[in-house]
């Protein structure tokens, strides 16, 4: 949710920061130190001990059989729009266009790609695709002094001029595999089917051990967690690419809104609102990671500030509908919105945990000052973190026919890490820069052939 700023972002976030060192300073000379930081220990364990057992279910859900369509009758299959969101893209969007036009197995006439952009290099690269497929490539230029430099609002700009009865989504890096178009289409035989979602993974995981990192991610997100929640019948958030929608409902819930940085998540939510369903295929695209923690930070903060705008605007909305969407259905939407919440508790029990070494295992300050502070069963949420971790390693074991990658395992909790860092830094922006859409720059990276499909490996 947008607001208005009556005082500039620094002064805003130097009038909290004053305001929390004041008040901490005031407990600890009124001797309460010890009961706030109990407080403290025993709310972050009950939290972590519930958002265990939440999770539970879904990791054990998410690693059955993932459904798959009945063969595509080619006279049934519907029209679909292939729409390429594309900004300063200038050295992927020509493979893109290419494998969407020409290599991507679908009846010919039913389907349409269309570029949209707001840049004169990534316009002029894709040109000679358009110029090779005129009657199924369009590009489409942004040019307006006033328009909003977001991907959402290039969506909600371009979709009017397109045709298909089903809005495919592919961010410009992605290679998607051939078969994926004929793999989900069935799936919108059903009436009910408001969207679609892929499997996302990573190309380039050999670049960097950064990309690595964000496949094992993608791989126990995509395919353990949100089938998962898919199996349960859960609320299942959409992700930005690999992503199918069905026009009719799409226009029932207004379209994108041009003013969230995660589209697809606040897209996902007013579909399950107005009752559509979601469903989640085994079919994959792959994507381009960040190499550098520069780049993955802005890319992170992004997505979790559009968690946040998200969870803010639709909460009470989520609970006033709970007799109509289902107490699991509203709980589990709930959650998934408000995980930022629950993430930036991580630091604090890592704080409150250091505190603890320092003042009772090493007795460099304070001894006794932590002593009984934590409950026994705070050894539960603990352990938890083995079942996240095991999703992570089903992952691996569902996604990949190369093992070589569990090697990679035992480096995955520095990556944990980064995750703080990149919640901290989304906060940071959500006071600071409301409005903010950080791009994240591909280069074709991890691809040594120019029309590689990827095949699983």
């Amino acid at each position: 949710m947008l607001k208005t700023q009556k005082h500039s972002p620094l002064t805003k976030v130097s009038i909290y920061a004053a305001a929390a060192v004041f008040s901490f300073s005031l407990l600890i000379a009124a001797g309460h130190l010890k009961l706030i930081l109990t407080a403290f220990a025993y709310f972050v364990s009950l939290v972590f001990l519930l958002w265990g057992l939440y999770h539970l279910p879904i990791l054990a859900a998410g690693l059955t059989r993932m459904d798959t369509a009945k063969p595509a009758d080619p006279l049934s299959l519907p029209t679909v729009s292939i729409l390429i969101p594309a900004k300063h893209e200038p050295w992927v969007i020509g493979r893109a266009v290419n494998i969407a036009a020409n290599h991507l197995d679908y009846p010919e006439g039913k389907k349409e790609v269309v570029v949209v952009t707001e840049d004169e290099e990534t316009a002029m690269a894709a040109m000679p695709l358009a110029a090779a497929n005129p009657e199924s490539v369009k590009i489409f230029f942004r040019s307006a002094p006033s328009r909003i430099e977001t991907k959402p609002a290039a969506l909600d700009d371009v979709v009017h001029f397109t045709n298909g009865e089903i809005i495919a989504i592919f961010d410009a890096e992605d290679v998607p595999d051939r078969d994926v178009l004929m793999k989900v289409m069935p799936f919108f035989d059903d009436p009910k089917v408001g969207a679609v979602q892929g499997i996302l993974r990573m190309g380039n995981r050999e670049d960097a051990w950064l990309a690595r990192m964000m496949d094992l991610e993608y791989a126990s997100w995509f395919r353990i967690h949100l089938w998962g929640r898919r199996k349960l019948g859960f609320f299942i958030p959409l992700g930005g690419t690999c992503c199918f929608l069905r026009r009719e409902f799409l226009r029932g819930v207004g379209w994108w809104d041009s003013k969230n940085l995660t589209e697809d998540l606040e897209v996902a939510v007013r579909l399950t609102f107005s009752g559509y369903d979601i469903k989640m295929v085994e079919v994959r695209s792959w994507g381009e990671a960040p190499i550098r923690v520069g780049e993955w930070m802005r890319q992170r903060g992004r997505w979790m500030r559009g968690y946040l705008q998200t969870f803010l605007t639709y909460w009470l909305p989520a609970l006033r509908n709970m007799r109509r969407l289902g107490f699991l259905k509203t709980l589990s939407m709930i959650l998934v919105l408000g995980a930022p919440f629950v993430m930036i508790l991580v630091p604090i029990g890592y704080a409150l945990t250091f505190l603890w070494a320092v003042t009772e295992v090493f007795k460099l300050w304070a001894p006794g000052l932590m002593a009984l502070t934590f409950p026994r069963w705070a050894v539960i949420p603990l352990l938890f973190n083995f079942v996240f971790y095991g999703a992570v390693l089903a992952g691996i074991v569902l996604e990949n026919k190369n093992r070589r990658n569990l090697l990679w395992l035992p480096t995955y909790f520095l990556y944990m890490f980064l995750h703080i860092a990149g919640l901290i830094y989304a906060f940071w922006l959500h006071w600071t820069r409301p409005l903010y859409w950080a791009k994240t720059e591909h280069y074709g990276l991890g691809w040594k052939e120019h029309l590689s499909l990827a095949p699983r490996s």
